[in-house]
């Protein structure tokens, strides 16, 4: 019997073992996606900046102007990329604070998409009416919804902007974010469900979705490309759909 429990214990250590090889190797893989990402801009910005010492003169107004924009776009992005990686150790090390609460999808998709900027515009959204509340942390929350369709944008070829729909399915709220961007459907058909999404952002955000309740996941899109599913728990009847049924 003895002998019984300690085979049940070193299973037991032996799973945890595991488990925790392959976040640490998932962590390892965003970590290195955004060191390339990261060395990329660099690269840009180091461009575009020595193109301008160099005293060249552009033939117009409008190249030179480019120039300037280039060099200040990869500066954000490596600010944000920054930014990402410290949000992800926070969350590795437990010392992001999150207060879950019912959260209004409207304020939500307003402000992330309103986030976006410009690019913002360009995405096609779809909300299904009564749409109940999500119980989640707002700032997470909006934080992933943001990401999600930024990620989408890039993604994105000219003229085939992402689309973005929200509803309801088994008792919860989805968020499904669809674009046309790279992705082998060929390969996905051999093995039945997509290709893993790697990089820092969407490791980012399956982390910050799992820290409120939440749960991502990739589909294929019809025609290619790629769609983040991002499912939360709903509210009670009190929240959004019961405030429109009593207006």
């Amino acid at each position: 019997m003895a002998a019984t429990w300690e085979s049940r214990r070193s299973r037991r250590q032996a799973e945890a073992l595991s488990e925790r090889a392959v976040s640490d190797r998932r962590r390892a893989e965003a970590l290195q996606a955004a060191a390339s990402d990261l060395e990329a801009e660099v690269a840009a910005a180091q461009g575009a900046l020595e193109r301008l010492r160099e005293r060249w003169t552009p033939a117009t107004a409008a190249q030179w102007a480019a120039l300037c924009d280039r060099s200040q776009q990869a500066v954000r992005r490596i600010g944000a990329l920054v930014g990402d990686v410290l949000d992800l150790s926070r969350v590795h090390a437990g010392a992001l604070d999150v207060h879950l609460r019912p959260v209004d999808m409207d304020e939500v998709m307003a402000v992330a998409l309103g986030d976006l900027g410009p690019g913002g515009h360009t995405l096609t959204l779809e909300m299904a009416e009564d749409l109940p509340d999500v119980i989640a942390d707002a700032t997470v929350l909006t934080r992933v919804v943001t990401d999600l369709a930024a990620h989408a944008l890039r993604r994105s070829p000219d003229g085939e902007p992402p689309a973005v729909a929200v509803g309801t399915a088994d008792g919860r709220v989805e968020i499904r974010l669809a674009d046309h961007g790279p992705f082998d459907v060929e390969a996905r058909e051999a093995v039945g469900v997509p290709a893993p999404v790697t990089g820092l952002v969407p490791r980012l955000c399956a982390d910050l979705a799992q820290l409120i309740g939440g749960e991502l996941r990739w589909d294929v899109t019809a025609g290619g490309g790629l769609t983040a599913v991002l499912s939360l728990p709903a509210a009670a009847e009190s929240g959004n759909a019961a405030r429109r049924a009593a207006d």
